[in-house]
């Protein structure tokens, strides 16, 4: 398999992980329980898969910029993914795959609560891409 294939793997891999420790850990606070038990959909492995083709080519343009506004703009790349992916599988699947209800959501496909979050993950992506790229890579040669 080509390396950009691994990348996409990999990159979905590590989203549904990361979702389910995220789900695991927002389950301790809200229940006070620590079964730590969390969640995701198998539709978001594509969808973290994107990560692979879209995220080197928005960090070749702003990779000079100061890290806060990188963050910044990871975070609203971020938005727009999940609000576009979310709406696309609302219309396919007939139903929400995740809905906020909060006050701070919009249409119900994303919401201003998890911004600190998608911050701070743009930048933890940022940071580890190099791990990724080289996994990727010995992945595909071997």
């Amino acid at each position: 398999m080509s390396v950009a294939l691994w990348r996409f793997i990999v990159f979905g891999i590590l989203g549904i992980f990361g979702e389910v420790f995220f789900t695991a850990i927002s389950s301790i606070i809200k229940t006070r329980r620590l079964r730590l038990m969390g969640y995701s959909f198998i539709w978001m492995f594509p969808i973290y898969g994107l990560l692979a083709f879209c995220f080197q080519p928005l960090h070749h343009v702003i990779g000079s910029f100061s890290w806060i506004v990188r963050g910044a703009i990871y975070m609203a790349g971020i938005y727009v993914m999940e609000f576009i992916t979310g709406t696309l599988l609302t219309a396919l699947t007939g139903g929400y795959i995740w809905q906020y209800t909060d006050r701070f959501n919009y249409k119900g496909q994303i919401t201003l609560r998890h911004a600190p979050v998608w911050f701070v993950v743009g930048l933890l992506v940022e940071r580890y891409y190099p791990w990724v790229e080289r996994v990727s890579r010995l992945l595909a040669s071997g």
